[in-house]
């Protein structure tokens, strides 16, 4: 078959730019995954699933549940309070920032960067606990797979004081809608939720399917519609404009090493390598998805051939 030809190729290719990454060294828990494993899970619109390289190892989906908040808080609050919040414009920093939460903005630059992502947290966490969060998701997306990793909870909130800083100047602009500690633990649970690369990628399908999940609609359109288009905007953090120009698909990464991506009415797709970029994005998930995404024709801005 073509398309498994394909992905198998690309995953061989891919492969050979894993020893220029490194691990999130900066959660000391994440440097325990294998810096060689490298898998994609394609689920396409006609429901075929196509799978190769490491698609079972389980990883904290870190930023990947950026995504995640943005739709519960969308579907919850409605844009007006979220866009209220932050904003929805590139940081051109990396995800850490803080120099754009100063005196001369009123929020923080978008809802994939720490700031913008923790004043969500806490929006969220003003009317659900974790536990509501986890059971939400796994109803939606994770079929009881989506669990918390308690080593890297307790790893990522010993060594959270640059979120702390976030948080406090958060609080200080009026942006916190739970307390700090409440919001800063939220915001590192849902980061903590482990997955694998064929639990995530329903979450990517559902993006690609405009917000339906067994042909019923669980999130608005112009919801999904506005999330992917900070994806593709704002999903791989400095990255983002080369990933965008060489790709060409909404994206969101996280430093465990995943990317999930969605190729708008036609597949999701979640690749899985810990061997991060400069950026912190995953060096070998980015090149699977630039190879697949040139040899099916997924680029937004081409023509479209059928997958």
């Amino acid at each position: 078959m073509k398309i498994k030809r394909i992905v198998e190729e690309a995953l061989e290719e891919s492969k050979q730019l894993l020893d220029k990454g490194k691990l999130a060294d900066y959660i000391p828990e994440l440097t325990k995954a294998n810096p060689r494993h490298l898998g994609i899970s394609i689920l396409s619109k006609d429901g075929k699933k196509f799978s190769a390289g490491a698609v079972k190892e389980s990883f904290t989906i870190q930023s990947i549940s950026k995504v995640i908040t943005l739709l519960f808080c969308l579907d919850f609050f409605g844009d007006e309070k979220v866009f209220s919040l932050v904003g929805r414009e590139p940081s051109g920093t990396p995800f850490s920032e803080f120099i754009t939460l100063s005196d001369f903005t009123d929020k923080p630059k978008n809802p994939f960067i720490n700031s913008g992502a923790i004043a969500l947290a806490s929006l969220l966490a003003s009317r659900m606990t974790f536990e509501d969060y986890l059971a939400k998701s796994n109803e939606l997306f994770g079929q009881g797979d989506f669990k918390l990793n308690q080593a890297v909870y307790t790893s990522e909130l010993a060594h959270s004081e640059r979120n702390h800083s976030l948080a406090w100047e958060l609080k200080r602009m009026k942006l916190l809608s739970a307390d700090l500690e409440t919001s800063l633990d939220f915001y590192t649970k849902v980061c903590a939720i482990e997955a694998s690369a064929e639990n995530l990628v329903d979450l990517a399908f559902c993006l690609a399917n405009y917000g339906k999940i067994a042909n019923k609609q669980v999130f608005k359109q112009r919801d999904i519609a506005t999330t992917l288009s900070l994806m593709l905007t704002c999903g791989l953090y400095d990255g983002s404009g080369d990933f965008a120009a060489a790709v060409g698909i909404p994206a969101k990464s996280g430093v465990g090493g995943g990317i999930l991506a969605v190729v708008p009415g036609r597949a999701g797709l979640v690749t899985f390598g810990p061997a991060l970029d400069y950026n912190g994005n995953s060096i070998g998930g980015i090149e699977l998805l630039r190879i697949i995404s040139d040899q099916l024709d997924f680029h937004l801005f081409l023509p479209q051939a059928a997958i």
